[in-house]
């Protein structure tokens, strides 16, 4: 690649770099709040949704290619900054996927224990949770809106903190809902804040594979894993058959994803443009 990192990567003023973020990151949820009436399972809302958040991402994806110089190099130095072309793609999808199921052991065996879980049905609702909603969260949040504060000359580790922050207060919608009553509100309101801490909290783990990894596939197949596990069972496990043994499995999966952060998605393996 010939020129200079700063002829042909962009140089975002910081203010005007924050601002777009917290643009994309609302646009993004302003426009399923347009579509937030009636049931949130009903197949016209969830289509209309589709179409919403599918906007959102072309939207936040021309803002950055916009952002990037001129030059014959800019799609290809546009793929790479968005997380399609990176170094070492095999292992930024493995070794990222590795830890999460870690981290996940404890409730990937109760799954395998509790053999007769029913299996949730191909439908719109499943295309949304696992596939289209993961898709296009780490679309705008991840690669659109981690390189352009990283850009903007902020540090990785306030990235880190930052962006899933955006995404987490942006559910804060919620605890407006139509036509409720005050001790419903205020119960809403304690489920908001429970899902503003851990969507932050998912997102600042998916923010650091993106960071590390430059892989935008990395993220999504975590975050559609994360997905499909849900909240681990806690409550589940003093009274399971095998409590014990989950016990255990729930306390090692936690000490070992700890232990492995820093080994697994070390930069050294991937070469990424944000470190």
């Amino acid at each position: 690649m010939t020129g200079t990192a700063e002829e042909i990567y962009p140089s975002i003023n910081p203010y005007v770099s924050l601002a777009l973020s917290i643009f994309l990151s609302f646009q993004f949820v302003g426009g399923l709040y347009l579509f937030s009436s009636g049931n949130r399972d009903n197949p016209f809302v969830i289509k209309r949704r589709f179409q919403s958040v599918f906007v959102s991402c072309i939207i936040s994806y021309i803002v950055l290619y916009y952002l990037i110089p001129q030059s014959s190099q800019r799609v290809y130095v546009f793929l790479q900054v968005i997380g399609v072309m990176t170094e070492s793609y095999l292992w930024g999808i493995i070794l990222p996927f590795l830890l999460t199921m870690l981290l996940f052991s404890g409730p990937l065996l109760m799954a395998y224990l509790d053999y007769g879980i029913e299996e949730e049905p191909f439908d719109l609702r499943w295309l949304r949770n696992y596939v289209v909603g993961p898709t296009v969260e780490e679309v705008v949040y991840r690669s659109a809106i981690v390189p352009i504060l990283y850009y903007g000359g902020y540090s990785t580790r306030s990235i880190i903190i930052f962006s899933p922050l955006l995404f987490g207060l942006s559910h804060l919608h919620h605890i407006f809902p139509m036509g409720k009553k005050r001790r419903e509100i205020i119960a809403q309101l304690l489920v908001s804040l429970l899902q503003v801490l851990y969507t932050s909290l998912f997102g600042m783990f998916t923010a650091l594979i993106f960071v590390r990894t430059g892989n935008l596939l990395s993220c999504i197949l975590v975050h559609s894993f994360c997905n499909m596990m849900g909240l681990p069972r806690f409550q589940d496990v003093p009274h399971h058959p095998h409590s014990r043994l989950l016990s255990i499995t729930f306390v090692l999966g936690l000490v070992g994803f700890f232990y492995y952060l820093p080994l697994l998605i070390h930069p050294v393996y991937f070469n990424s443009l944000f470190i």
